[in-house]
């Protein structure tokens, strides 16, 4: 009696799962955190590397060395994370960044491929070699996500000109190619 009584809530289940209308899905179905309300995305541990992370780019020597950051994030969250500077542990490896303390992400704009990047004033600070690793940093980091191939950078709103890692000025937005010898080996 037990066992039909069993039989019979299990019948009773899959009839009320039958009802409600969803389908089984033949297989696994991977939700993205992006489509999930802001407040219901899952936070990713500060630590986590995983192999689908974003890198971002610091400098190591007289060019460029990957490092990884949260996994699929905006190009605006890739830029953030640069921003912050390096960790603790990759200043211990002999890494830093050529980008000045406090400089601020002031906005992402991409459209065609080209994203236009607002810094804050504190990146006109730099000069010399440390501009074009600055620079490159950025450019590469911007790019990195394959979403944008062209960078433009504007200082609190005022795109400016780049200087290429070859000594010459672009009034044009700059790609990975223009800071080829600052890339990672």
């Amino acid at each position: 009696m037990i066992r039909h009584l069993h039989l019979l809530v299990a019948l009773a289940a899959l009839a009320a799962t039958a009802a409600c209308g969803i389908e089984p899905e033949r297989r696994a179905v991977v939700v993205e955190g992006a489509a999930l309300p802001a407040d219901e995305a899952p936070a990713e541990a500060a630590d986590e590397e995983a192999p689908d992370a974003t890198l971002v780019y610091l400098v190591s020597g007289d060019g460029l060395q990957a490092v990884q950051r949260a996994r699929r994030p905006t190009v605006a969250a890739a830029l953030a994370a640069l921003l912050e500077g390096p960790r603790a542990t990759e200043v211990a490896a002999g890494l830093r960044s050529a980008i000045p303390a406090g400089t601020t992400l002031l906005g992402a704009t991409i459209v065609a491929g080209e994203i236009r990047v607002d810094l804050s004033e504190e990146f006109t600070t730099i000069v010399g070699e440390e501009h074009h690793l600055a620079l490159a940093q950025v450019v590469f980091t911007a790019t990195e996500t394959g979403l944008v191939e062209r960078v433009s950078i504007a200082i609190e709103g005022t795109v400016v000109p780049l200087s290429r890692a070859d000594g010459q000025l672009s009034t044009g937005p700059v790609t990975k190619a223009d800071y080829a010898p600052l890339a990672p080996r």
